[in-house]
């Protein structure tokens, strides 16, 4: 654990403030649930919740199903980085960054097909260089839990519109399983 040097005092109500670097490095946001945990040696720890985190070996065996459907290496994410993958190499994208482009267009419950804008391409985590063929936000009781991200292949064809379908349907079967 690092120290930061930085010492908040608790109000009357129990709150103590994040300081804005902290929240700012660990990428926490307005909104955002945190689990705290206590150790033995007494100390509070604060860990960022994630819902899809909890269920990555499930969202795994989704991952591998639609890669094996599709052909295509398929990655499934929370609001911050990957927590599954099919069709491809695990060590290689577990727990990598979604890029600012991914977190801005699921945050506007928008969906991306490269077929229809070919003049936009969409790189879904930082420093990688493949492209996404399709991106579907994860919805769950009205709040963005993730996104399922289909990676284009080596020769890069049109996505069909028949497999984008299949793509929303899963992430949509993945947000209602989250509701329960």
């Amino acid at each position: 654990m690092k120290a930061t040097g930085i010492v908040r005092r608790m109000d009357d109500l129990g709150r103590v403030v994040i300081p804005k670097e902290i929240r700012k490095t660990m990428r926490i946001r307005k909104g955002d649930s945190l689990e705290i945990y206590t150790d033995s040696s007494e100390k509070i720890i604060f860990k960022k919740y994630s819902s899809m985190a909890e269920i990555s070996s499930f969202a795994g065996n989704y991952a591998n199903v639609v890669s094996k459907a599709i052909n295509l290496p398929v990655l499934i994410s929370d609001c911050d980085e990957v927590v599954a993958a099919g069709g491809a190499s695990k060590k290689e994208f577990l727990g990598r960054k979604i890029s600012e482009e991914i977190k801005k267009l699921i945050s506007k419950r928008s969906h991306f097909l490269n077929s229809e804008s070919k003049s936009e391409k969409i790189y879904p985590l930082e420093s990688l260089e493949n492209e996404a063929a399709c991106v579907a936000g994860i919805i769950s009781g009205g709040d963005v839990m993730g996104s399922l991200i289909v990676l284009e292949g080596n020769e890069k064809n049109d996505f069909s519109k028949e497999n984008f379908l299949l793509i929303k349907t899963v992430a949509e079967l993945m947000g209602k399983h989250l509701e329960n």
